[in-house]
């Protein structure tokens, strides 16, 4: 995957356990995202390492969101990628104020309070900050890197079993369609279910930055889709 580089990486997004933060992972146009289609249905978890877990859903067929319902978009997709995060007491974690309620649809099968979202604080007195600006001992999941399918971008929900922190994303981009990807990121307090025809309710831009093919990317001319 190709890593947003810590340094853009504009907020620092606390979920506490049974919470959960809506994300919207977008490319404004070519190279789009790598992503595959799904046999669950939306809302239900189909990745996670017992800590934390990704659920299923929809793809997004044009950037930006129009907010008017019109938007092209293909149920049933799974983010490929990797997301890095800390997961114990005291470690990374900024004191933030409490989580404004949300409102999910009773069809979406996982209903998670809201998590949340904060800007970046300075480091806790006494504590060590690596050189990278982000805390030491990070742990990672990795989704998928299979795809099979592709567009602008994707809604989907991170939750959590634990206090954790989300440091960071790695995204699967078609290095095939282009040199150059401007990438942009947004989160919400709660699910994205509901709320993808309204930009507004948006409001946390996580990076909006560009980034670039990296040497060794998947060649999906010469070497074929990852399913």
């Amino acid at each position: 995957g190709t890593p947003i580089p810590p340094e853009l990486w504009l907020k620092t997004i606390v979920i506490e356990p049974g919470k959960s933060v809506g994300f919207y992972v977008t490319a404004s146009e070519a190279p789009h995202l790598r992503y595959r289609s799904s046999s669950l249905p939306e809302g239900n978890i189909y990745s996670t390492d017992g800590l934390l877990g990704v659920t299923v859903g929809r793809s997004w067929g044009e950037y930006p969101l129009k907010g008017d319902g019109s938007d092209v978009y293909f149920s049933q997709r799974e983010f490929s990628g990797t997301f890095h995060y800390h997961a114990y007491d005291g470690v990374c974690k900024t004191d933030v104020p409490s989580s404004a309620p949300t409102v999910r649809d009773a069809s979406i099968p996982v209903a998670t309070p809201a998590a949340t979202v904060a800007a970046t604080a300075a480091p806790t007195p006494g504590r060590t900050t690596p050189v990278t600006g982000l805390c030491d001992l990070e742990q990672e999941l990795t989704t998928t890197f299979q795809d099979g399918t592709g567009s602008y971008g994707i809604l989907f929900d991170i939750v959590a079993k634990r206090d954790l922190t989300v440091t960071g994303i790695d995204m699967f981009i078609d290095w095939n369609s282009g040199d150059n990807a401007e990438v942009l990121a947004y989160a919400r307090k709660g699910s994205w279910f509901g709320f993808q025809n309204d930009p507004n309710e948006w409001p946390f831009l996580i990076t909006n930055t560009t980034i670039h093919r990296p040497i060794d990317f998947h060649n999906h001319t010469s070497n074929g889709p990852n399913i």
